[in-house]
This record gives C-alpha cells, sequence and structure tokens, in this order.
C-alpha cells in the first residue's frame, strides 16, 4: 500500500541532539525544525531550541522575536517548517497526541509540523491536511546523499537545496522561492540611492553569513546589518535566536573582537 502523505526524515544526529536534551530535562522542551520539503519528503536540516517565555512540565511558549529573527536569517530554499517539543509526562508513543493548544497552534500555521516526544524517545508526528488532523510517518535515520544539503549561488547568493535535485526542479521551486527571498531583501534590507537628478538605485544592506559549529550540516543562516553594527550588537541578536552558552564569533578559526564592526566581514562566513 503506497502511503500518501509526505514523510519526515529525522537525521540521527539531529534527533540525538534533541533526545539528549529532552530526556535531561523535567520541563518540555521545544526545537524549531529548518529545512524543505521535497518529492513527498520533510528534510530536516538543523534544529533551533526554543528561546523560552515560558517553560514549565506541560507547558512552553517561544520569544515570538526570536521566531521572527529566525524566519528572516533562513535561507532559501529552507524555512521554518514545524516544531518538535517534548512531553516529560507521557512515556508511550500511543499516548503522545497534541494538545487543544498545540492543536490551534498547528491549525493557525497550516500545514506546518508538529512532532511530539517522549523522554524515552517515543515519537508522533502530525500537521493538518484539508482542516483534518493527520499523522505522517517519521523516519529516523542518515540522510541518503540525494537528500543531504547542497549550497549553491544564485546571483551572489548562497541558496541550499537538497543534492539531487534537478535541474526541472530548480526551475519550478527553486527560482520562485529565490524571487520570494529577494522582494523580501529588496523590501526590508535596502534603501533608495540618488544616483543623478532622474536615476535612482536599491542598496542592498551588508550582510554576513553565520554558521553554528555544533550544527550537523553546517547550515548558514544570514543575517542584514548596518554599517555602525559592532560584532556585540550582532551578538545581542543573534543570542535571540540561538541562545549559545558561550556567545563567541569566529572567523577562520579565532575568536573576533566584541567592538570590531562587522562591515569588514561583509559576504564572509562566521561561525558561533
Amino acid at each position: 500500500m503506497t502511503y500518501s502523505y509526505p514523510l519526515i526524515i529525522f537525521p540521527e544526529e539531529l534527533w540525538t541532539t534533541s533526545q539528549n536534551k529532552i530526556a535531561s530535562s523535567s520541563k518540555e522542551i521545544g526545537f524549531y525544525l529548518i529545512g524543505t520539503r521535497w518529492r513527498e519528503r520533510y528534510l530536516i536540516y538543523d534544529l533551533v531550541e526554543f528561546n523560552y517565555e515560558i517553560q514549565s512540565t506541560t507547558f512552553l511558549k517561544g520569544n515570538a522575536l526570536s521566531k521572527i529573527l529566525l524566519i528572516n536569517s533562513t535561507l532559501p530554499v529552507l524555512s521554518l517548517i514545524g516544531t518538535l517539543h517534548s512531553h516529560p509526562f507521557i512515556s508511550e508513543s500511543e499516548d503522545l497526541f497534541p494538545s487543544a493548544i498545540d492543536v490551534e497552534n498547528l491549525r493557525n500555521q497550516h500545514k506546518d509540523l508538529l512532532i511530539l516526544s517522549s523522554k524515552n524517545g517515543a515519537i508522533r508526528s502530525f500537521y493538518f491536511e484539508n482542516h483534518t488532523l493527520v499523522e505522517l510517518k517519521t523516519l529516523i535515520r542518515p540522510l541518503k546523499e540525494e537528500e543531504l544539503p547542497k549550497i549553491i549561488w544564485i546571483n551572489g547568493l548562497r541558496v541550499i537545496i537538497p543534492s539531487g535535485m534537478s535541474k526541472w526542479e530548480l526551475n519550478m521551486y527553486v527560482i520562485p522561492k529565490f524571487a520570494d527571498f529577494l522582494y523580501n531583501i529588496y523590501f526590508n534590507q535596502s534603501k533608495l540611492e540618488i544616483k543623478t537628478k532622474d536615476s535612482y538605485s536599491l542598496k542592498i544592506k551588508p550582510y554576513i553569513y553565520l554558521v553554528r559549529e555544533n550544527s550537523p550540516f553546517q547550515i548558514p543562516y544570514i543575517f542584514f546589518f548596518e554599517k555602525s553594527t559592532s560584532i556585540k550588537d550582532l551578538l545581542n541578536k543573534i543570542t535571540l535566536i540561538f541562545s549559545p552558552a558561550q556567545p563567541k564569533v569566529k572567523y577562520k578559526g579565532s575568536c573576533i573582537d566584541a567592538d570590531t564592526l562587522v562591515v569588514n566581514f561583509s559576504g564572509e562566513v562566521l561561525f558561533l
């Protein structure tokens, strides 16, 4: 029998990371899932733990600003495809089920994934299809070669795709997503500059790419900044999203002084 709904592919490395955190806490733990949907598969490429506003044994809530910043820093064709959170009071998979609040949140974010996990590694996954809550099958395994993330360049900007994506898929799916990405850049991260009396140009703000050293797939995120922005200012923004234990930014293996201007590294890859 053919499985009619998309599969979720959860890489073993990321699953282990999430379960180590979940198993060590008596409170609910939440993660944003960064990935893409490709050929009826959801591919998860990164986990970002919530910046908690509320966290208890039965309820959690992430900071809304940190979620917005994460969405805005995600490169195409990746997106925030859903969330994973634990139910520490549940042990068996058949008892894992979305709460009324979980269902309402999922309903308001149509087709985003909701993955639930217990402290002993039980898992169930859901999304909405035609206004109906549907359970999806999740495979925890290494990514196949064709599923691994690959960086390509379009107009000088990094784009992340599954390695096996065809040229036809690039034209059909990547170009529209890249166009949306460019629209958001020009709308939110640019300003009008006068070239001559009747000639203008849209000048995009400088940006850097940021990679978390401990992330298995080294997924880069993009951050735009003003020319006066220092590494300290950048860290204040980054900390809202990633909450690093030791907030330090590195370039080619060396830590950057907090007072250094980020513009010195415009277009480069920095590491957290």
